[in-house]
C-alpha cells in the first residue's frame, strides 16, 4: 500500500548503508535556494518498518528540513522491511543519475550477504540486469584502490570488474597503476589478466633432487631496465607524458639518474 503524507522528522531515520546522490556545491545552493522560496514540492520517499520511516529517496530534502527547524515533512510512505529499503533506494537513487559507484556496490553487496538474496531475485525486484550485478558484488571485494578510482571515474565498471578478478589487493593496485599509463581498453585489460591468472595456475617447477633451490628472477623497472627487489618497486601514478619523457631519456643514453654532484676545488 502506497500513501502520501505528513509525517514527523524525528521519525525519520537515514539508514547507513544507502546510495546518495550527488551534489557539488551548486546543485546544494539550488536545492537550499528553492526549497525556501517554493517550499517542499516533491516528497520524499520511505518504508514504515516497526513505527519508524527509513528513507529511500530524500536524504537532502530531509537534512533541509532538519536546518529549517521543520516539525513535519511530505512524505510517500510504503509499507515493507529494511531488505525493501535497501531495493528502493537502489532504484530511485540509481535512475536519478549521478551516485557513488561504491555506494551502489555496497547497497547489492548487502543485499547479497546480509539479505541473502541472489543475482536473479535482485534483478527482478531492480531492473538491473543480472550480469552487472553479479559485476557489481565482484567489485565489492576489490582493493580500496580499485573502488576510489572508480569512484573518481578513472575506470569503468568493467574495469573494475576485471580488477577485481584479481585475488590479491596488491596485484590490482599495481594493475590499476599500469593502467592509468596504458589506458587499456576493457577486452585488453581482460586479457592482461588472463595472463596473470594463467601464470598463478600453474605449479611451480620443482627442481631435481639434491638440486640447489633457484632463486627466483629479479624484476626489472620499467624506466632503467636494471633488477631490483620486489620490495624496491612501487606502481607510479604517472602520466604518458611523463612516461615517455622517462624513457626516452633512458634510451638516448642516459641512465635514468641525476648526475652526481661536482667535488668541490681545492682552494
Amino acid at each position: 500500500m502506497v500513501k502520501k503524507q505528513l509525517i514527523p522528522v524525528d521519525k525519520c531515520v537515514v539508514p547507513g548503508v544507502r546510495i546518495t546522490a550527488v551534489y557539488d556545491e551548486e546543485l546544494q545552493r539550488m536545492l537550499h535556494d528553492s526549497l525556501d522560496v517554493m517550499g517542499q514540492v516533491v516528497p520524499i520517499v520511505v518504508i514504515e518498518h516497526d513505527g519508524q520511516y527509513y528513507v529511500a529517496d530524500g536524504k537532502h530534502r530531509l537534512e533541509e528540513a532538519v536546518a529549517r527547524g521543520d516539525k513535519t515533512i511530505s512524505a510517500v510512505i510504503r509499507e515493507g522491511n529494511p531488505e525493501d529499503v535497501l531495493l528502493l533506494n537502489l532504484v530511485t537513487n540509481r535512475l536519478r543519475g549521478k551516485v557513488k559507484a561504491s555506494e551502489l556496490v555496497t547497497v547489492i553487496n548487502e543485499l547479497s550477504a546480509n539479505h541473502k538474496l541472489d543475482s536473479d531475485q535482485i534483478s527482478q525486484k531492480t531492473g538491473i540486469s543480472r550480469d552487472t550485478i553479479e559485476k557489481y558484488l565482484y567489485v565489492a571485494q576489490a582493493s580500496p584502490e580499485v573502488r576510489e578510482a572508480l569512484d573518481a571515474e578513472v575506470i569503468g565498471i568493467g574495469h573494475a570488474y576485471e580488477l577485481a578478478r584479481l585475488p590479491h589487493h596488491e596485484q590490482q593496485a599495481e594493475v590499476l597503476a599500469k593502467y592509468q599509463v596504458w589506458k587499456w581498453s576493457v577486452k585488453d585489460l581482460h586479457d592482461q589478466i588472463e595472463v596473470v591468472l594463467r601464470m598463478m595456475e600453474q605449479p611451480p617447477a620443482t627442481p631435481p633432487p639434491g638440486a640447489a633451490p633457484k632463486a627466483p628472477p629479479k624484476p626489472k623497472c620499467d624506466v632503467c631496465k636494471e633488477e631490483h627487489e620486489p620490495r624496491d618497486l612501487r606502481p607510479a601514478f604517472i602520466c604518458p607524458e611523463c612516461f615517455g619523457a622517462a624513457w626516452q631519456a633512458r634510451h638516448k643514453g642516459g641512465d635514468g639518474k641525476q648526475p652526481a654532484a661536482a667535488a668541490p676545488s681545492a682552494k
